[in-house]
């Protein structure tokens, strides 16, 4: 009866776990509690969390990497749509060895596609990981081995984001991310390249991108937690270069989140 699996009533955080910390812990915490308060959940407290991820993690092994999954729905409740005022929150974590990806698509870069899927708009849900994912699971199903990864666009046309991380291009110099305004995920990597670029000199800005703006970039790559940073080499035809800049913002968050993201790949 729990309304997470019954309508998707909860949000949820991926962290990466490298030689036995969480990379971006508090910054993953905010964006929870964030979501958490937009749906009007009790977010579970700071102090109570790191307790029970550090009781579910410290048994792991120094040398591999893993990815930590924390989901909190509203909790138990009767059938039907409304929100109970008893029900309390229910929070799961689940532990998973790092995937294992070929440490090519850090060095040259990865293939992605355009998928036909759109995204579902929503403004009251924008920016936040909540529980409805099928947007994401129509689109992943659109390829097989031949990418790794596909650009979803809005009902208007607009890039918004990959399936599962967040796009970047470089345009005259600039880094340009595409504004989530009433759809798509503000991803914690995300928003961490942006302030870390802000201290590097490196012009950023938010904007409305087109898919042939993206296509006519001079660099793109992509960024979520658990793969950091990797750079695109081919949307369908178009070839591209990991730049200067792609290059550089690649070495800001190995060493601002002090882990090698490549440590596990084959």
């Amino acid at each position: 009866m729990d309304r997470g699996f019954n309508y998707g009533d909860g949000v949820f955080e991926t962290l990466l776990l490298a030689n036995k910390k969480p990379v971006l812990f508090n910054e993953h915490y905010q964006r929870l509690a964030k979501g958490c308060s937009v749906l009007g959940i009790t977010c579970p407290d700071k102090t109570t969390l790191q307790q029970q991820f550090n009781e579910l993690t410290d048994s792991v092994s120094q040398n591999l990497q893993y990815v930590v999954k924390i989901i909190v729905t509203r909790g138990e409740a009767e059938r039907g749509y409304k929100i109970s005022e008893t029900g309390s929150p229910n929070i799961v974590m689940i532990l998973s060895e790092s995937p294992a990806y070929s440490k090519a698509y850090w060095q040259n870069g990865v293939d992605i596609c355009v998928c036909d899927t759109r995204l579902s708009g929503n403004k009251k849900l924008a920016g936040l990981k909540h529980l409805n994912r099928l947007d994401q699971v129509l689109a992943r199903a659109e390829w097989d081995s031949d990418y790794q990864e596909g650009i979803m666009l809005d009902n208007s046309d607009n890039v918004v984001e990959g399936v599962m991380s967040n796009i970047f291009i470089v345009e005259k110099g600039v880094l340009i991310t595409p504004l989530i305004k009433s759809v798509g995920v503000r991803g914690v990597v995300r928003n961490n390249v942006l302030k870390l670029c802000d201290s590097a000199n490196i012009i950023t800005a938010e904007d409305c991108l087109s898919l042939d703006r993206v296509l006519a970039a001079d660099e793109v790559f992509l960024t979520n937690s658990v793969i950091g940073l990797w750079p695109v080499k081919k949307i369908g035809t178009d070839v591209f270069t990991a730049g200067i800049i792609t290059k550089k913002i690649m070495q800001l968050l190995v060493n601002n989140h002090s882990v090698d993201y490549a440590a596990s790949a084959l």
